[in-house]
């Protein structure tokens, strides 16, 4: 078997790394809860904290030690080496340059929040940032403060390099000049992404953003499903005696007698009540 295989649940993976002299970096493999067709690589990317990684053993045939193909997400492998060298060798080399970099922080967020404050009131005409732990093994917050307020962007390690926003880059100066170019934008696309998130948040707990009329339910029709017959039509009253008399309503959309076009109206019928408005008109505060 490997040289690197422990059989170690993850507990005792954990505790086998924390007690070598230089841990980390270093991975173990070990038997996996998931079944005998599967095992699992705990890597401790960074110091008191451990990343579980499930591989899938393709193909494995029974009383074989190993499958002849393993699988991580959708990347194949062809045998534990390959693992160690693609996925934790080159894992390391990124979170060595990030620990290494002038902009790395390794207090937590709460303290680089302070920093930030701090190089803000020194130069209030710059945007400083810098990267801190998040707390989730193989993820960084990329922390930065425009104005008043410090903004996070989620930074990936990944064995193909460094990801945000979508988009994978092979060295921290490739990462850091993207951000320089498109910070204004990641604000919006967040602040975006905030909203939408609370708009889901209070359809999801049953608030509404629609009118009371989309609730409202029809009254059952009569037994024989006809509807009743609409009430007639009021006489319009006689004007008293010594009342001037006005034109009748032709329906104008500005008032009586106005000559424009009208809304369906009911034109030369004396004392005809006004038609309905149109549509409601909504307007925009800016």
């Amino acid at each position: 078997m490997h040289p690197q295989f422990k059989n170690f649940t993850h507990l005792e993976a954990e505790e086998f790394l924390k007690e070598m002299s230089d841990t980390r970096g270093e991975a173990v493999i070990r038997p996996s809860s998931k079944g005998p067709d599967h095992l699992s690589l705990t890597w401790m990317w960074v110091e008191g904290e451990f990343m579980h990684t499930d591989i899938k053993e393709l193909g494995k045939q029974p009383g074989s030690m190993l499958a002849p193909r393993l699988k991580i997400g959708g990347e194949e492998y062809e045998d534990l080496d390959e693992i160690i060298s693609r996925r934790v060798s080159a894992c390391n080399d990124l979170v060595n340059d990030l620990l290494a970099s002038d902009k790395y922080n390794p207090g937590t967020s709460a303290e680089v929040e302070k920093t930030l404050q701090k190089q803000k009131d020194d130069a209030p005409n710059r945007i400083p940032y810098l990267m801190c732990r998040r707390g989730v093994p193989g993820y960084v917050n990329l922390m930065y403060l425009p104005a008043h307020t410090v903004r996070k962007i989620v930074v990936e390690v990944s064995p193909e390099g460094y990801v945000m926003s979508k988009r994978c880059f092979k060295t921290l100066p490739e990462l850091f000049k993207w951000f320089k170019l498109n910070a204004q934008q990641l604000g919006r696309s967040s602040r975006t992404s905030r909203k939408s998130s609370s708009r889901q948040a209070s359809s999801s707990n049953g608030t509404s953003t629609s009118s009371s009329s989309s609730h409202y339910q029809q009254p059952p029709l009569p037994p024989d499903n006809v509807p009743p017959p609409p009430p007639p039509r009021p006489a319009a009253p006689a004007p008293a005696a010594g009342q001037p008399q006005y034109p009748a309503y032709s329906g104008g959309a500005y008032g009586y007698n106005s000559g424009q076009p009208s809304y369906g109206s009911q034109a030369g019928y004396a004392g005809a009540p006004a038609p309905a408005r149109p549509g409601t008109r909504w307007w925009w505060w800016w």
